[in-house]
């Protein structure tokens, strides 16, 4: 189908009458602050805010994206006029793949494209914050249904619709009836008719149920004081389509750099917190590059901020909060929350997908600075009795540090920024005693930069692996499902857990309807046992304790080419089960008992278990 906008835009490029600048970016990496920054240059004279922001849609056509550009541009006033104009467009990566227009797009200029990366752990928490704030501004048929449902279950009935034959519900759902009969609306109509009155009496009805005063009480203290994201997993769960949009974002910003790296095209990579930190210096440096005027508007600015865009509602608005309240760039001294913070169904794409592709993207940054002095910078925190223990947890003060304004070194607040900037902190004992809640997170990042993904051809759909030989030593890499074809040799870790009475935690209900140990999984290409191990342990039970190393063997009956490591530790006494998609349930079986289970019904178990019991029992001597 001809593309008429993208035709009329390519028109006007090639008669010199239009000069476009690109930005591309994940959500919440402070993009829409440095359009703005840019803006101000006097050498940009119009700018376009997510042209293809309605990509979300399944039958979203992407001439709605140019036309939407050419709009902006003036429409058929600019067709018809022969003066140059200099439009700035930012558009999130994840529109661009969804409506598989970057290619198209991006050959519209020959200017350099900036990208923009940020830490996701801070990305995706800032995001959570935004949609919890935003759900009871606007009404949404799926939440509606949970909290019905939910406030059923909560009366001692299955679901509502069922509770609709008796209409014995409690205070809460007698309340929402209420609120439709105001609206003309039946009760067997709420579970298909959102409307925001009932939506936001069941939000608040949810929140008064814990404690709280309303909806916005129990956001601003779950998430912005006590930074318990789980709390609101199975809310967030409710439309994953929404809440996996980090994921599909960072993959798509690969995507697209990668793309541009095959087809030679020009882009420079910036960290949004790098131009927080020096935002004179790397302000200037992005204006040079670009070629484009520098003004100290740039820095400082006045007046009320106007972004252009189509997001104007109310619960869109809120998005864009923080930018309309600033008169400057502010210092990034938000303190990254651990992985354990956020809702399980997350963690997995943070750790494997977010975190690799932020470290990755984190080597092409544009070297304009000492990236180890950024590390250095002494930024202002405020240590108040409220935070000074979570600060005090994650390594950003110590216990001896005073309540007030606090200098603060840049790696302390944000460790894994600091990482990307200087991977050798992470040979730094003191860095990483102080640093060991994000353990899990740090040895990601440094797993990522330390590789050479190139020498591969990365793909994130891959396993890649290092091959050793038949003395543990590194010959090579490849990839896991490549290794168990051919049986080469590669290095795998498994985990005893036990909890407090000594039982041994097993995963049952896998794959291959046998039983296996507590943990287990690849070493990944760079990685050592013990950090696999730790790693493993969180993706798949959530847990962080220490661990014991008790042996490495390679097995004598060894089908798959696994050279084993084998760790002990015992299970956090508060920690619960929560399924995920790796581990669907777990039993806790006496050790004793277990012994004799492998030696006596062996084939209840996996291969691995069998071999790794088999050498637990010779070296321990146990008859």
């Amino acid at each position: 189908m001809e593309n008429k906008y993208l035709n009329l835009l390519k028109k006007k490029v090639a008669e010199g009458e239009l000069n476009i600048f690109f930005i591309i970016a994940p959500p919440r990496s402070n993009s829409t602050l440095i359009e703005y920054i840019l803006s101000l240059s006097t050498d940009i004279d119009v700018v376009c805010h997510e042209p293809f922001v309605g990509a979300r849609k399944i039958d979203f056509d992407p001439e709605v994206g140019y036309k939407n550009i050419y709009d902006q541009l003036g429409g058929d006033h600019f067709l018809n006029s022969t003066s140059r104009k200099t439009i700035l467009i930012k558009e999130m990566s994840q529109w661009l793949i969804e409506s598989h227009e970057y290619k198209n797009l991006l050959s519209l200029t020959q200017n350099k494209i900036l990208i923009l990366i940020r830490n996701p752990l801070l990305t995706v928490e800032s995001r959570i914050r935004r949609i919890l704030k935003s759900l009871n501004l606007r009404p949404g048929l799926s939440l509606q249904q949970y909290l019905l449902d939910f406030f059923s279950k909560e009366d001692g009935i299955i679901n509502f619709n069922e509770g609709l034959k008796t209409l014995n519900f409690g205070s809460v759902l007698q309340g929402a009836i209420c609120e439709a009969d105001k609206l003309g609306l039946r009760s067997d109509e709420m579970y298909i008719s959102p409307r925001l009155e009932i939506h936001k009496f069941l939000l608040d009805s949810f929140a008064i149920k814990f404690n709280y005063a309303s909806w916005d009480d129990i956001v601003e203290h779950k998430a912005y004081h006590e930074y318990d994201y789980n709390f609101f997993e199975k809310i967030l769960k409710i439309n994953l389509h929404r809440n996996f949009f980090e994921e599909r974002e960072f993959l798509s910003l690969l995507k697209i750099v990668e793309y541009l790296d095959v087809s030679t095209k020009a882009y420079v990579v910036y960290d949004a917190t790098d131009m927080r930190i020096k935002p004179d210096l790397f302000i200037k440096k992005i204006c040079f590059q670009l070629n484009i005027a520098f003004s100290d508007k740039m820095i400082h600015w006045s007046g009320k901020i106007k972004i252009e865009t189509n997001q104007n509602r109310k619960h869109e608005k809120i998005w864009y909060q923080r930018l309309y309240q600033s008169s400057e760039i502010k210092e990034p001294v938000e303190i990254p929350s651990r992985l354990s913070d956020f809702p399980s169904f997350m963690r997995k794409y943070i750790l494997n997908v977010n975190l690799p592709i932020y470290a990755i993207l984190s080597l092409k940054k544009s070297k304009v600075f000492d990236t180890k002095k950024l590390n250095l910078s002494k930024l202002i925190i405020d240590v108040q009795p409220e935070n000074k223990k979570r600060l005090m947890d994650l390594g950003v003060v110590g216990k001896s540090t005073k309540f007030g304004k606090e200098l603060v070194l840049m790696k302390d607040i944000d460790p894994i920024y600091a990482v990307t900037n200087d991977v050798s902190l992470m040979d730094d004992p003191d860095f990483i005693s102080r640093k060991i809640a994000y353990k899990i997170e740090l040895a990601q990042t440094k797993l990522n930069i330390k590789c050479d993904m190139d020498s591969v051809g990365f793909s994130l759909e891959n396993e890649y692996i290092d091959l050793v030989d038949k003395n543990n030593v590194v010959v090579g890499i490849t990839d896991a499902k490549i290794a168990h074809i051919k049986k080469q040799l590669h290095r795998v870790v498994g985990i005893l857990l036990f909890d407090e009475v000594g039982n041994i935690i097993l995963q049952s209900g896998t794959k291959y309807n046998l039983l296996e140990l507590s943990v287990g999984g690849h070493v990944q290409r760079g990685e050592n046992y013990e950090d696999a191990a730790h790693r493993e342990m969180f993706e798949e039970l959530g847990i962080t304790t220490h661990l014991d190393h008790l042996f490495t063997f390679l097995p004598v009956n060894n089908k798959m080419g696994h050279f084993w490591s084998i760790f002990k530790g015992e299970i956090p006494p508060a920690w619960e089960f929560k399924q995920t998609e790796e581990v669907k349930n777990i039993i806790r079986v006496n050790f004793q008992e277990f012994l004799k289970k492998v030696k006596n019904e062996p084939d209840l178990f996996t291969v691995g278990v069998l071999n790794i019991i088999n050498e637990y029992v010779r070296i321990n001597n146990i008859q």
